[in-house]
């Protein structure tokens, strides 16, 4: 019996509609998607230097206030390290740039755990020797997390042994990784990927548009979004929601 789903419509109702869950910063995707909830799955794709970075910043410093008070934040980052993608966090929150930060550091901690709740609330994990997928589960065994974020999906390790070593399958196997993972945390994800060449200067990209896969990942995903850029329209960027399983909210049209 303990194989079964759960059959009580109020439960489920409550748990994936009616009650609480994270909402956007964007507020077109509270129109569109809706909250997140424990176990969802959201996969951002875009070409390299479109600002993935960023926008997951963005999100992860607005959505963070939606969580509990006893739990936290974490980025997985296996690209920049040193504090850089804590600058962009800092940033992304209190909507000051660098200068006026370094211009007044006191001033720029308080309006950021103004807006946080405090200076550690979002975790960065940036080890200098990469990351694989087993130390991200360490990190989740031992803290009490309400939103994890991945950055980015194509510099994860595998853990697990694979048949087959192309990078669609492991792509293919880190995305069933995640799906597995936000269910045994209970904790909705947030990733972003590379987006492929065919994506280079397209504005609203395509489902078949993430680097190393056409299906695999695609299939894990209960939120597919994709984030286009026009080099010639340098302050815009095109948001496409290519795939959406989540049920909505009180917000959604």
């Amino acid at each position: 019996s303990s194989l079964y789903g759960p059959m009580d419509l109020t439960s489920i109702l409550d748990a994936r509609i009616r009650s609480g869950g994270i909402e956007w910063r964007v507020n077109e995707f509270n129109k569109t998607a809706g909250p997140l909830h424990n176990g969802d799955l959201v996969l951002l794709s875009a070409r390299p230097e479109a600002g993935k970075t960023s926008w997951l910043c963005s999100e992860a410093t607005y959505m963070v206030r939606c969580l509990d008070d006893d739990k936290d934040a974490v980025i997985f980052n296996p690209e920049e390290g040193g504090g850089k993608l804590f600058l962009r966090l800092l940033t992304a929150a209190t909507g000051q740039d660098l200068i006026t930060v370094a211009s007044n550091e006191a001033a720029a901690k308080a309006a950021y755990e103004a807006e946080v709740g405090r200076m550690d609330r979002i975790k960065v994990v940036e080890p200098a020797g990469g990351i694989s997928t087993r130390l991200i589960e360490k990190v989740l065994d031992t803290g009490k997390f309400g939103l994890v974020c991945i950055n980015v999906l194509d510099k994860i390790r595998p853990s697990f042994k694979q048949r087959d070593e192309s990078d669609v399958a492991r792509y293919r196997s880190l995305a069933y990784w995640m799906r597995e993972a936000a269910n045994r945390y209970s904790v909705p994800i947030l990733a972003v990927a590379q987006a492929s060449e065919a994506a280079e200067g397209v504005r609203y990209l395509a489902p078949s548009m993430i680097y190393g896969s056409k299906t695999g990942v695609q299939g894990e995903i209960d939120l597919q979004l994709g984030m286009g850029y026009d080099m010639s329209i340098p302050n815009r960027r095109y948001m496409a929601i290519l795939k959406n399983k989540l049920p909505g909210g009180p917000k959604t049209i």
